[in-house]
């Protein structure tokens, strides 16, 4: 439990640390004063320090075994309705030109939105079949990414370039980590690192945004980000353990792993009183057919006849 408080305040903490050195970079110069060397320092220890706190750690849970976490679900629903609110602002200041790009990746957005309420629903409803939902902010963040290296990728002035595509890739690698929780058992450990760094780029671009739609979209991802982590942390029954049987699927070529049946103890046989102990024991009977008695009665019967 002091391991996972720990990384919990951690990520906060260097969430802030990252903000403030990233505000103190920009102020003169794009460039790798001593505030930017710190500032990769910091994201550097953020995943050393995360991976050796989920050392101990085990995979093989999946989301239907995620007991509902207040904070976390209050996280992840905020969350998912600023990354909605974002993405349909951006669309209606978008109204004139529906087709372009920037449209594309706005609807891909509101999908994606959506999407995060079927995995609130699913972890809190303990259902899998709402978290195949997640497939679609998987999708729309590997969107967002193809669309901001597109166009970052030729401006000169790089000043929120690198933070940005380290931050979506991370959104995007913690949301395709995330589904592996819905179709099988997740890699937990790994999934916690990227939920934990996702967590603290997110604080980077807000010194460099531009739009508040975005700003909202930064803030959300941030939040569904802290969300899921606190609910793979403290979500899970940690001192139950989880036994797995491989079993032939009758619907696929391969093989499958479900839950070991639990052994049932036999009950302990019921002491007996001082009085069913002093009664005598009943008699067996024997129940077998005894042929030679039988003949032996039907010859004492024809000689009774005869006399």
């Amino acid at each position: 439990m002091f391991r996972r408080i720990l990384l919990s305040l951690w990520t906060l903490a260097a969430a802030v640390g990252a903000y403030f050195l990233r505000t103190r970079q920009l102020s003169p110069s794009f460039s790798l004063n001593p505030y930017g060397i710190a500032l990769w320092a910091l994201l550097g220890g953020t995943v050393l320090f995360a991976a050796l706190l989920v050392i101990p750690e085990r995979s093989g849970w999946t989301l239907s075994e995620l007991r509902p976490n207040v904070p976390a679900s209050a996280l992840q629903g905020s969350g998912a309705l600023l990354i909605t609110i974002s993405a349909a602002w951006q669309l209606y200041l978008l109204y004139p030109s529906l087709r372009s790009l920037a449209a594309i990746s706005a609807a891909a957005l509101l999908l994606g939105g959506f999407g995060l309420f079927g995995g609130l629903a699913a972890c809190c409803k303990r259902d899998s079949r709402a978290g195949t939902l997640l497939l679609l902010p998987l999708c729309a963040s590997a969107l967002q990414l193809i669309m901001v290296y597109q166009e970052t990728a030729r401006d000169p002035h790089l000043r929120n370039y690198d933070m940005h595509i380290l931050f979506l890739a991370a959104a995007a690698i913690s949301m395709g980590l995330l589904t592996d929780f819905v179709f099988t058992d997740g890699k937990r450990r790994l999934t916690l690192v990227f939920l934990s760094l996702t967590v603290t780029l997110a604080p980077t671009l807000l010194p460099a945004v531009e739009s508040l739609p975005r700003l909202l979209a930064v803030m959300g991802t941030a939040f569904t980000a802290l969300g899921y982590l606190i609910a793979l942390l403290f979500g899970f029954d940690h001192h139950s353990t989880v036994s797995y049987e491989v079993v032939d699927d009758p619907f696929s070529t391969g093989r499958v792993r479900r839950p070991a049946p639990a052994e049932v103890a036999e009950p302990a046989p019921a002491e007996a009183s001082p009085a069913e102990e002093s009664a005598p024991l009943p008699v067996k009977k024997n129940d077998d057919f005894d042929l030679a008695r039988v003949d032996r009665l039907l010859q004492e019967l024809e000689n009774e006849r005869d006399h």
